[in-house]
């Protein structure tokens, strides 16, 4: 079975524990996918678990398993959340094994708010220099190094098939753990601008590339300024910020894939932007040339938006969508869906997420899984 194949399923760790390693592998089989991907790392969270009637808690930089203290530099992750959780984990990986499932970590990687607060120099910053609290900028070399380390301690304790990785590039306006607020309208273009990170280390990439911090403040200000009405064209200076957070993302990924070779671990960046905003994050065809494959965040009743294909992952790059799941996904949904994202050269699905769709609902999710099945074959997959 080929991992970047499979169709999988994402768990939180806290529903290892409460419904044991046995069962999730069995529900997996019930849903029809080839592989369980397990939060390892998460962000900031609460999140209600219906089928357990209770909610799971996360700190920014969340951890499930106990980081080994010489495995990393200077930058360092916090400790584990739950040591019971961490044990059920390891007996989920030797489960999955015997249930003939691949076992795919899951790892939201720059997110941190410890890191930050004892590294503030590692923090992306807004485009005049405002450092974040909980993310780390990839553009920095020890920033890369930790990236590296922590698939390099996941791989040797989990020994994971792949890799998902969330959260390795540069900052949007919406990252998937944050709320944005906004009273007033701002454009879509100045959201893409005021979040460009002006931190040294992207100071430095930036201008490799021909853009100065007042290159920004310049483009911010002539943005804002104009509303909801057509603006100074920006193309040209979004064009070479693509560039250089592509080079940025690259170089991260390089290290993570080294790291990962070690064990044969695959990794699968996960990107949730549409392609305007995606290559603005380095999350593009050039970022993303070290990856074996790319995970994309889709809508079931929109397909992929136009052109994220080939800008994010060009043929032949494999990729697999993640897919929330929603009370509306009724059969004739769940056909048009996976119709036009098997037109679209998708080979794969994550569901999103069994420890958070009600026990009645599974369903919906093993009717997505089994329309996949047959794409593997038609997109050159080694099947399962």
């Amino acid at each position: 079975m080929a991992p970047v194949d499979a169709s999988a399923v994402y768990v939180f760790p806290e529903d290892v524990l409460l419904t044991g390693a046995e069962r999730i592998c069995e529900l997996a089989h019930e849903l029809g996918v080839g592989a369980v991907s397990v939060c390892l790392r998460y962000h900031a969270s609460r999140r209600w678990m219906p089928r357990h009637r209770t909610f799971a808690h996360s700190r920014s930089g969340a951890m499930y398993w106990q980081a080994e203290a010489g495995a990393y530099g200077a930058l360092r992750p916090g400790r584990v959340v739950d040591e019971a959780i961490e044990a059920a984990l390891h007996r989920l990986r030797r489960t999955t094994d015997r249930h003939g499932l691949a076992f795919h970590g899951w790892l939201v990687v720059l997110q941190d708010a410890g890191v930050v607060a004892a590294h503030p120099d590692t923090a992306t910053t807004t485009f005049d220099g405002r450092p974040h609290t909980e993310l780390l900028c990839p553009a920095g070399e020890r920033v890369r190094g930790f990236a590296a380390d922590l698939v390099r301690d996941v791989c040797a304790r989990f020994a994971p098939r792949l890799l998902d990785l969330e959260a390795v590039f540069f900052p949007s306006w919406q990252q998937s753990y944050a709320v944005a607020v906004e009273i007033d309208t701002v454009r879509e273009e100045t959201r893409r601008l005021v979040t460009q990170c002006a931190c040294a280390n992207c100071r430095s990439l930036l201008a490799r590339h021909g853009v100065e911090p007042g290159d920004l403040r310049a483009a911010v200000e002539a943005s804002a300024s104009y509303g909801s009405a057509a603006g100074p064209e920006a193309g040209p200076l979004l064009d070479r910020i693509a560039l250089a957070r592509a080079e940025g993302v690259h170089a991260l990924l390089d290290e993570v894939r080294d790291a990962a070779r070690a064990t044969g671990t695959l990794i699968r960046p996960l990107v949730f932007a549409d392609a305007d905003g995606a290559r603005l994050q380095g999350a593009w065809g050039r970022g993303l040339a070290a990856a074996d494959a790319v995970g994309i965040g889709a809508d079931l009743t929109g397909g992929l938006d136009a052109d994220v294909r080939e800008v994010i992952a060009p043929p032949p790059t494999p990729v697999t969508v993640s897919l929330t799941w929603s009370p509306g996904w009724t059969p004739d949904v769940v056909d048009a869906g996976v119709a036009a994202l098997m037109s679209q050269g998708v080979h794969a699905v994550n569901l999103y997420n069994l420890s958070l769709v009600p026990s009645g609902r599974l369903e919906d999710l093993a009717g997505v899984a089994r329309r996949f099945r047959p794409a593997i074959g038609k997109l050159g997959g080694a099947g399962w």
